[in-house]
C-alpha cells in the first residue's frame, strides 16, 4: 500500500524515518534548499548537526517505500539539474558539504525523479520510464549524468525537450 508524500524537512530522531518505511509513507526531499538556505540554517538557526540532518535522502531509503525530490518555487528557482546536483553533493551555495551521509547516487536521484515520482502518483503505467505505450515526456541532456563528475549536473544543458512524443523544444 502506498501512502502520500511527505515534503521532508528535519527529523529528530531515526525512528520516526524507521516508522515512516513501516507505514509505507513515501517521502518527498527538497534537497535544493539545502544547497540555496544550508549555509545560513547551519550557521544562524541550527547548527552544523541539525542542518546537516534536513532532508535525509541517504538515510536508509533504498528500495520501497520510495522517496522523490522536489523543487518549491518561489522558495527556490525551478531547476531539475541543480536540485539532483544537491541530493547527490550536499553542497552549499558557498561550497561546503552538509550532512555528507544524506548523499545519495546520480542514479538513486535519478530514479527519485522518473520511476519512483511516478511510482508515488499511482502513474508508473504512464511516466517515469520510456516503453511502448507510456507517455513520451523526456529531456535530452548535452552530458551523461552518470558519467559527468557530480558537482557538474547542475551545468548539464538541455538540448531537447519532448513532450507526449513530440519535440516541443530544442536548444541553441
Amino acid at each position: 500500500m502506498r501512502a502520500i508524500g511527505l515534503n521532508i524537512a528535519r527529523w529528530r530522531a531515526p525512528d520516526q524515518l524507521k516508522l515512516m518505511k513501516e507505514l509505507g509513507v513515501t517521502p518527498s526531499f527538497f534537497n535544493a534548499h539545502v544547497y540555496y538556505w544550508g549555509d545560513r540554517h547551519r550557521d544562524i538557526f541550527l547548527g552544523p548537526q541539525r542542518r546537516g540532518a534536513d532532508q535525509p535522502a541517504g538515510h536508509g531509503f533504498s528500495g520501497r517505500p520510495a522517496f522523490t525530490l522536489h523543487n518549491d518555487t518561489p522558495v527556490t528557482p525551478v531547476d531539475p539539474l541543480l536540485a539532483r546536483m544537491a541530493a547527490v553533493n550536499r553542497l552549499t551555495l558557498g561550497g561546503k558539504v552538509l550532512g555528507p551521509e544524506e548523499r545519495i547516487s546520480v542514479e538513486q536521484a535519478l530514479r527519485a525523479v522518473t520511476l519512483d515520482a511516478a511510482w508515488q502518483n499511482f502513474e508508473e503505467n504512464a511516466k517515469g520510464s520510456i516503453e511502448v505505450g507510456k507517455l513520451a515526456d523526456f529531456v535530452v541532456l548535452a552530458e551523461n549524468p552518470l558519467t559527468a563528475r557530480p558537482e557538474r549536473i547542475k551545468d548539464i544543458k538541455v538540448v531537447e525537450t519532448v513532450i507526449g512524443g513530440q519535440r516541443t523544444w530544442a536548444g541553441q
